[in-house]
Order: structure tokens, then sequence, then C-alpha cells
């Protein structure tokens, strides 16, 4: 652990316990940003100690690749005034690139340098709940569905998914994808999508070795 992080343990608190999968564990350095907002949707509702059970949930689905993660701190960040306005500027207007819309709305000055940042905010107007940003080097994750979707929280299973692409790792396309984690219909498959192949064990780890996440989103 670093800068005095708490490990995230595995729900049999196998955090300090030898790894299932007989490899040695590799820990995940976490910077979390709950997002402040005068913007309900983006104006995050957990608190630390809720968000850390959803993490927690999270990081059982890399245990198989005895990949732990240990919270290097949680700080709530307010986006700036002029965030906000051209957020709601661009959804006004129809504003149709989601992906630039979702970048320019995290707050950038405040990261992890060497490690993994979580965005978390409530509910995003573009159609994802998690998406990971090479760019910005951060993993958002909305609390909720997004607008098509019925009502409800969005699964810890899709912030397991996008530490995935952070780690390096492209959908999914072998046999039965909708037993594997990284298959690109996460949302529909997620009683299931919770297998890793050996290769994307390794190339994972390959990523968490060198302390930091992949430089692009695959």
């Amino acid at each position: 652990m670093r800068d005095g992080g708490t490990d995230v343990r595995t729900p049999d608190g196998g955090a300090a316990e030898a790894c299932p999968a007989g490899k040695p564990w590799l820990t995940v350095p976490v910077r979390v940003h709950l997002l402040r907002s005068t913007i309900e949707s983006l104006d995050a509702s957990l608190d630390e100690a809720a968000f850390r059970a959803v993490l927690e949930q999270a990081s059982a689905e890399w245990v198989q690749a005895c990949i732990r993660f240990s919270v290097e701190r949680i700080v709530e960040d307010p986006l700036t005034a002029q965030q906000e306005q051209t957020f709601r500027s661009r959804v006004s207007s129809g504003f149709q690139d989601s992906r630039t819309l979702m970048r320019d709305a995290m707050p950038v000055g405040n990261l992890l340098e060497k490690g993994w940042n979580v965005m978390v905010f409530r509910n995003f107007t573009a159609p994802a709940s998690g998406v990971y940003l090479g760019e910005i080097q951060s993993l958002l994750w909305s609390e909720k569905l997004p607008p098509m979707a019925p009502p409800g929280d969005n699964p810890p299973l899709i912030l397991a998914h996008e530490f995935g692409h952070s780690f390096g790792l492209r959908h999914y396309e072998g046999a039965e994808p909708h037993l594997n984690l990284m298959n690109a219909e996460v949302m529909q498959t997620r009683q299931t999508a919770r297998g890793l192949t050996a290769d994307q064990v390794q190339d994972a780890r390959a990523q968490v070795a060198t302390g930091d996440t992949a430089a692009t989103s695959p």
C-alpha cells in the first residue's frame, strides 16, 4: 500500500491470504473522486462507506487474477462553474459525442498521477453507466443505470468491467462471451459474465505490474 491506503478485502477477507489461483497478489492503488455539482445528475449521492462496499464487490471479480485493490484516498471533487455551464449548454443543444461530454465534465486537477482514478457520479445523459478514459487516466462509474435502462442502481460488475479496460483488456469476442467479464454486452449478461481467460489474466497482470493504467482506452 502507499500513502496510508487501505486494502479493499475480498468477501472472504482474503486480501491478506494466499491468492487461490496460486499467483502473487498484485495491488491496484485507487483514488476515488466523489463528484460534487449543482447539476443533480452529476452530483454523487454515495458516501465513502457506500462506495467502499461497491468497490469491494467489483474487486471480488479480480480475485481470479490475483489482483486486489487499495484505496489511496477518497476525495470530494467539485466541478467548476465553467464545466457545468458547458455541460448544460451541450445537453440542451443535443450534443451527440457522449464520450467528450463525459470527459469534459470530470475534474482533472486532483488525479493520482501514478495509479487508478475512479470518478463517481449519480447519473449521466449519455447511454453508458461506465467507461474508461485513458486520456484522463480515469474510470467513470455512474451510481444509476442510464436513462434508457429500467430504473435502478448500476451494478458493481460494470465497475469491474471498466477496471478490465484500464488494465488494457479489449472486449472479449471468443467462445461463450456471455460467461466473460469483458464481453461487450456485460450489462445484459451480468448474471453470468464472471470469467477471464488465461490470456486476459496474463495481460491484466502485466499492466497492473507497471503501477499505472493503460495509456489508451481499448
